[in-house]
């Protein structure tokens, strides 16, 4: 592959000429249009940047990265690769401690090195990337060119500066388990859950397996699995994925109520409630628990029930809106539901009295006459 003849531009050690030539050319060649050619005009860039920064050019004007640098990179490249070292704040922040970096053209040229790095292996925390983007000011960059940064870090872009959802699943649970594949299972889940932002349900559900795969102790991964599962109506397979979480979590509420949400959109209005009853029992002041509880014994038809709920919700947030608006429909339903019942009762007793005018008086007499007697002798 030749790089310049994909960039269209001559060889040369010019690092802005290269990323804007890049920035234009991502233009045209964007990411989610044409990965292939996508990642044809990444690697160009890659190896442009690589040939710019160890030209002979740059190293007779004293920019090429020496041999204190290139160590430099080495040791940033050997904390990235333990996971234990890559989570651990402390380290980095030992590192970037260097005197190398006082040196303002040595931190330049490590700066852009980083960048190129950093992009390409960006699972790190977002106490890490905090420390990074501080110590070597990328904010400026961002700040400067937000289009071109973002096209040409899009990594870095999302998970430094927009700190986007997957940017924040957990790292803590890999860490804890030491798996081997740790890159790989990190990938795989990132690529999960760009698959269900996305809605591209079979792509997520073929990243998800290959994630457990590697690790399925992780619990925003099984959160992953019930969001899918739900969204596809796979109810069943959503429970056993909350039975699956249970033995992850400490705290019971968080699964009993993805098992009560389950049943709610399953219209299983009693097994909601009863997961909610267990939370009610731990935590009576759950808001969230008794807000869903009353909307779920709403739905069952369970007026009275769903007042309680209601009742107490309101004593705890008296301006939540939906439990004011919701107990109004439920004290209308019951109004209405016992002026119906008055109305029945008043039509039974006529009915009993058109009846009863039907029998002749001396019949009536001698019934009674009967029961009397009966009633005497028990």
């Amino acid at each position: 592959m030749n790089p310049w003849s994909i960039l269209q531009i001559e060889p040369t050690d010019d690092l802005t000429l290269i990323k804007r030539t890049y920035a234009k050319k991502l233009k045209i060649s964007h990411p989610e249009d044409d990965p292939e050619e996508y990642q044809v005009l990444r690697e160009a860039y890659d190896a442009a940047l690589t040939y710019a920064k160890t030209s002979p050019s740059e190293e007779e004007s004293g920019l090429f990265p020496d041999e204190t640098i290139t160590t430099f990179l080495m040791d940033i490249q050997r904390i990235y690769d333990n996971y234990p070292s890559r989570m651990n704040v402390t380290v980095w922040d030992t590192v970037l401690h260097s005197e190398l970096l006082w040196d303002l053209q040595a931190k330049e040229t490590i700066s852009e090195a980083l960048l190129a790095f950093f992009d390409r292996h960006y699972f790190l925390t977002s106490k890490v990337w905090d420390l990074m983007v501080r110590t070597f000011g990328w904010h400026q960059q961002w700040n400067e060119n937000q289009e071109q940064f973002q096209n040409t870090y899009p990594k870095i872009y999302a998970y430094a500066c927009l700190k986007t959802p997957e940017s924040t699943l957990a790292y803590e649970p890999v860490l804890m388990a030491e798996i081997p594949d740790a890159d790989l299972f990190l990938k795989a889940r990132e690529e999960a859950y760009l698959a269900l932002k996305g809605d591209a349900w079979i792509q997520a559900e073929e990243w998800l397996n290959k994630a457990a795969g590697y690790f399925d102790g992780d619990t925003d991964l099984s959160h992953m699995f019930i969001h899918h599962y739900c969204s596809r109506e796979q109810y069943d397979l959503a429970l056993e994925a909350c039975d699956h979480i249970a033995k992850l979590l400490t705290v019971p509420n968080e699964v009993d109520f993805y098992r009560a949400k389950i049943h709610t959109e399953k219209k299983d209005w009693n097994a909601a409630l009863d997961s909610l009853e267990n939370i009610l029992l731990r935590t009576p002041d759950d808001v969230q628990a008794l807000s869903l509880a009353g909307y779920a014994a709403h739905q069952a038809n369970d007026l009275q029930r769903a007042k309680k709920f209601y009742v107490r919700l309101l004593t705890l947030q008296p301006k939540r809106i939906e439990a004011i608006l919701a107990m109004s429909q439920v004290n209308d339903l019951m109004l209405r539901n016992r002026e119906k019942n008055q109305v029945s009762e008043v039509r039974l007793t006529q009915r009993l009295k058109d009846e009863l005018g039907k029998i002749s008086f001396k019949l009536r007499l001698k019934s009674a006459a009967t029961f009397l007697l009966r009633k005497r002798w028990l």
